[in-house]
């Protein structure tokens, strides 16, 4: 009995040191460089936080698709969220996607035509926060994948907060014990207010597609496509991919589903609390018509061009710039009225 209880005793310490030994490296390599994550208090599941998708949207970036994200050549400590996305200033105007209508302003639940728009709800108890700034395209990965090879599920979550608020390293948003259950999940950070959706018509010209709007969705389709190319480092199966979303981040999962630039991005979808999903039913606004709100805008800050308004701190713009947020019918990524 003695003998069994020591082989026991002995198969347990074994049985626990192959649980403590199967998780992803700590060091992750992809397209832009060597990444070192952190072991999260749940055991065998490693956090990498803060990886950029697309270079800084800030100067000549700002108002523009997202671009490449730079290479780096020494390891890069994922152990930090990146900022948040700054919006102030503007106003909720797309829980619909709907140029100059009530959002839902992340209270979960359909607002009625002609409501106003709720603030973001705050999360409880919500932990320190990273600062916000325009420096904000960043994922965060939670895994407890053994290996690159075990191509588990992968679950991108998109926050709400009507289109002016919300950040994937809110603490309501931690991906730790979902992540223990076997999917690899993914939070990211999207444009919001004025810096992710002003529109104006030399926007549209400027863009090779005549096209102005919907930056904080084309953030969206950036971080999926860094999802399609990446995520197998982290044991992730990129032809695995479900995209989930509460509030404005159902509606924004909503127009994904509709929208040809993310055909091929991910397998499933699923909506919490949005606005297009039986709860309230209306026509989703213009280019034209957001383009319009953005010259009243630009008039109203004294600024007569594209160039001046981009010189403008981001203090300036967060301040001045007063414009709705949320989707419109841009005629790319969005085509027609979803």
């Amino acid at each position: 009995m003695r003998r069994l209880a020591l082989l026991v005793g002995f198969g347990a310490m074994l049985a626990t040191q192959a649980s403590i030994s199967a998780l992803i490296p700590e060091q992750v390599r992809i397209e832009t460089g060597l990444l070192a994550g952190t072991a999260a208090a749940t055991p065998n599941v490693r956090i990498f936080k803060g990886v950029p998708f697309a270079a800084p949207p800030v100067g000549q970036n700002r108002w523009k698709a997202p671009q490449p994200a730079a290479q780096w050549d020494a390891v890069r400590k994922a152990d930090t969220f990146g900022d948040r996305c700054i919006a102030g200033g503007g106003f909720a105007g797309g829980g619909r996607g709907r140029a100059g209508a009530p959002g839902d302003g992340g209270r979960g639940r359909g607002a009625a035509p002609g409501a106003p728009a709720a603030a973001p709800a705050a999360p409880p108890a919500a932990a320190a926060q990273p600062p916000a700034s325009e420096d904000c395209l960043y994922v965060n990965v939670w895994t407890s994948a053994a290996s690159a090879s075990d191509r588990r599920p992968v679950m991108v979550w998109i926050y709400g907060g009507g289109f002016t608020g919300g950040a994937g390293s809110e603490q309501r948003y931690d991906g730790e014990r979902l992540a223990a259950k076997g999917p690899v999940v993914v939070t990211l950070n999207y444009r919001l207010g004025q810096f992710g959706f002003f529109a104006h018509p030399d926007l549209a010209k400027e863009s090779g597609r005549n096209a102005s709007g919907n930056y904080g969705m084309m953030d969206a389709i950036a971080a999926l496509q860094w999802v399609k190319r990446n995520i197998g480092a982290f044991g992730g199966d990129p032809n695995n991919v479900t995209v989930f979303g509460e509030s404005a981040g159902a509606i924004m999962t909503s127009a994904l589903v509709g929208s040809p630039e993310a055909k091929g991005l991910f397998q499933r979808v699923i909506t919490q609390s949005g606005a297009w999903m039986g709860l309230q039913m209306a026509r989703m606004g213009t280019r034209t018509a957001a383009e319009q709100a953005g010259i009243k805008a630009m008039a109203d800050m004294s600024v007569t061009s594209l160039a001046d308004l981009r010189a403008k701190t981001t203090d300036e713009v967060a301040a001045g710039l007063r414009v709705p947020a949320g989707l419109v019918i841009d005629g790319y990524l969005i085509p027609e009225d979803l």
